[in-house]
């Protein structure tokens, strides 16, 4: 009889774990994690590359600052100094500009019609003539061909297109190829042109550059694209993670300040299952326990708690005063699952 009582006791002792029942919860598809892509400086938004509820991966672009461009607005050679992410205040700064051009016309004569044959035609100058230009220095008596290129008043300035003339000479500039005084519109001296300095806006960092060191360009070639920027930061802005973005928060036109949070992104590590357990449910839902999980759209898999709020919450319900706490859940996420889907988590049984 003794030994029947202990055989009895011990099953008895032995059935709250055999018996005891499986816990199911709900749960939503939420991530614990936000990325944001942030602007590196004020500026407009020259493009916004991802769109809410797209999957990116590291690196991708998610937007970009506008790209200023900078052109020639002279023909000749390109000398480079500046090289992409570079800031065009410290170029400037240090070599003057972000690059040279050498006018393909390194001469020209700035005059007037102080010095032009008396009669009325020849003081009324054009942009754009073609003129010809005879030297007066003693003992020269070369020859050469000019364009004019500004006219202010009875002032004007003759770009020098053909002829082999040096600094310091001086010439008579004339409207008739054979150097007739009667058409005689000025007299000058011939300056050498410095190179132009191309800075741009002469703020901001060079986004990139299209010409090489010692190029030949045209008026109208690209040279640079500059970017608003006062960061070493790049004008692009990439996605630091693999996740899904959440929300994007500008449009491709849209101003922003520097800081400014242009989209979110959850990274896919960070996807989680959020379960509300109760206080009387803790003991076998606690960190590490072991769940099962069905999706609503028929997907499953296994996932184990790995967080628990140490703050409560009361039901919204009125009628239901029992005090829950938040917890997540993580698992192997299908593909097919998504953020806002919802599962039945289950307790896997010893």
């Amino acid at each position: 009889m003794r030994k029947l009582l202990i055989g009895l006791l011990a099953v008895v002792l032995a059935m709250p774990a055999a018996l005891a029942e499986t816990i199911t919860l709900d749960g939503t598809v939420v991530s614990t994690k936000t990325v944001p892509v942030v602007a590196p400086a004020a500026g407009v938004l020259y493009q916004v590359y991802v769109h809410e509820g797209e999957h990116v991966s590291a690196g991708d672009e998610a937007a970009a600052l506008y790209a200023q461009p900078v052109y020639a607005e002279q023909a000749g050679t390109v000398k480079v100094f500046g090289t992409e992410g570079e800031s065009v205040e410290a170029l400037v700064s240090r070599y003057g500009a972000v690059l040279y051009i050498e006018p393909d016309c390194q001469y020209t004569v700035s005059t007037s019609t102080r010095y032009a044959y008396d009669v009325e035609e020849n003081k009324i100058i054009h942009p754009g003539e073609t003129v010809y230009l005879r030297c007066t220095t003693s003992g020269s008596t070369h020859e050469g061909v000019g364009r004019i290129t500004s006219v202010s008043g009875s002032s004007y300035t003759v770009e020098i297109t053909e002829g082999a003339f040096e600094s310091g000479e001086n010439v008579y500039i004339c409207r008739s190829e054979d150097y007739a005084t009667s058409s005689r519109i000025g007299r000058g001296t011939v300056s050498h042109v410095s190179p132009v300095a191309v800075t741009g806006l002469g703020t901001g960092r060079v986004s990139s550059i299209h010409v090489a060191d010692g190029a030949h360009v045209e008026i109208g070639d690209a040279l640079f694209d500059t970017v608003l920027v006062d960061t070493a930061s790049s004008y692009a802005m990439i996605s630091e993670v693999n996740g899904t973005v959440a929300e994007v928060l500008a449009m491709s036109g849209s101003a922003v300040s520097q800081g400014m949070v242009v989209a979110n992104i959850y990274p896919d590590e960070a996807m989680r299952l959020e379960i509300a357990v109760s206080e009387n449910d803790l003991r076998d839902m606690g960190v590490g326990a072991r769940v099962t999980i069905e999706f609503t759209s028929g997907e499953t898999a296994e996932g184990e708690i790995d967080w628990i709020s140490s703050v409560a919450r009361v039901s919204e319900d009125e009628e239901d005063d029992t005090v829950y706490f938040k917890a997540y859940v993580r698992f192997d996420a299908p593909e097919t699952v998504r953020y806002g889907m919802t599962a039945k988590v289950t307790t896997v049984g010893e």
